[in-house]
C-alpha cells in the first residue's frame, strides 16, 4: 500500500480496526506511519530497497520533475495519499493503554465518534 500511495500516487485508505491488532508492534509501525510517513526498517533488504529507488526512478522521470531527495519525495507522496482509518472501541482499558503508548493515535488524527459514549 505505501508503494501504491508513494511511487505511483494512487489515494489508498487503511482500515485497521482494533480486533486485528495481533501484536502491539502493528501499533508501533502505524505510530511511527502516522507521525513520520515511513515505517522504520520496512525495506531491510538491499534488493527491496533496490526495486524501490528503481520504480520510484522511472516515476519521477515520468513525471518528468526534479528531485533532488528521491526517498523524501517518496515519503511526503505516502503522507499525502495514503490515509489511515482506524476503527477503535472506546469500551475498556485498551483503547486508554493504547493511546499512552502511541501518542501519534492521538495527536496526528482526527477522531470521529461515530457512536455516543456507552
Amino acid at each position: 500500500m505505501m508503494k501504491t500511495a508513494g511511487i505511483f500516487g494512487k489515494p489508498v485508505c487503511f482500515l485497521f480496526p482494533d480486533n486485528h491488532v495481533m501484536e502491539e508492534s502493528f501499533l508501533e509501525d502505524l505510530n511511527n506511519l502516522l507521525n513520520t510517513g515511513e515505517v522504520p526498517n520496512l525495506f531491510d533488504k538491499k534488493e527491496d530497497f533496490e526495486d524501490l529507488k528503481k520504480e520510484l526512478n522511472e516515476e519521477i522521470h515520468r513525471l518528468k520533475i526534479n528531485v533532488p531527495k528521491p526517498l523524501d519525495f517518496f515519503v511526503e507522496r505516502v503522507r499525502t495519499h495514503l490515509h489511515l482509518c482506524l476503527a477503535f472501541s472506546p469500551i475498556g482499558d485498551a483503547l486508554r493503554v493504547r493511546m499512552r503508548l502511541f501518542p501519534s493515535l492521538i495527536s496526528c488524527t482526527t477522531i470521529d465518534w461515530l457512536n455516543p459514549w456507552p
